[in-house]
């Protein structure tokens, strides 16, 4: 008889499939889920008993900003206390790569006052650099990220409200391209807020064409339909 590291027992299983629930143990072993059985069928180490509450797998938060965050507080509690077990970071275009040396200012600007954490992002951080930080150390939750655009857009010019050139635009794809290759699962736009708000829907379209050889998503925190006061 297998006894498991854990087993939970006597819980009404959801098993995230959209089936009704059922009652039964579950068997830990390793850290991962071994097996399912009918109730009081499991031995384990240890036994936690669920005494009727509903047990499921974890839950994906697939929009939040703690991109800088989850680097100074790797437990991250408050996802885990939800039950939030993996969290989509780079959203509303916003992410913390790439970053270059003639922009950091902007950028550390654009973050606020986490920016000055000593995880912030430094000096010509690429995307792939930031994914290795988010590795080193380890996490207590699952985390993937998208690529975002006003970071994309700072790295080739800043906070310039315009258009880019053919050579910026070039750039922005290539540091995208970059991303995707490193891990990123897409890209994400915040067209209603600086520098977002400057894009038109041809530069939009040039990055998606980038998104789109490598079957990444796209994302957006669309604009507005009152005109923005920085704007008028």
């Amino acid at each position: 008889m297998t006894t498991y590291e854990l087993v939970i027992s006597q819980g009404k299983i959801l098993d995230g499939c959209g089936n009704p629930w059922f009652w039964g143990d579950l068997g830990i072993q390793a850290g991962r889920l071994a097996t399912i059985a009918p109730p009081g069928a499991l031995h384990g180490r240890r036994v936690l008993d669920a005494a009727g509450r509903f047990v499921s797998p974890g839950f994906i938060d697939i929009h939040t900003h703690s991109d800088l965050s989850i680097l100074v507080n790797r437990r991250a509690e408050s996802a885990v206390r939800q039950g939030a077990t993996t969290h989509l970071l780079g959203n509303c275009g916003m992410s913390p790569a790439p970053v270059r040396e003639a922009h950091l200012a902007e950028m550390r600007q654009y973050w606020g006052a986490i920016s000055s954490s000593q995880k912030s992002p430094g000096n010509g951080r690429d995307f792939g650099d930031y994914l290795q930080a988010l590795e080193m150390g380890g996490l207590a939750i699952n985390v993937a990220s998208l690529s975002g655009h006003a970071a994309l857009r700072m790295a080739a010019m800043g906070m310039e409200g315009r258009s880019p050139t053919a050579s910026e635009l070039a750039l922005m794809q290539t540091l995208l391209e970059e991303a995707l290759q490193a891990g990123a699962f897409g890209l994400s736009t915040g067209l209603v807020y600086p520098p977002g708000c400057f894009a038109d829907t041809a530069e939009i379209i040039a990055l998606c064409r980038t998104v789109a050889r490598y079957h990444g998503l796209y994302t957006s925190h669309i604009r507005a339909n009152a005109r923005p006061s920085w704007r008028r």
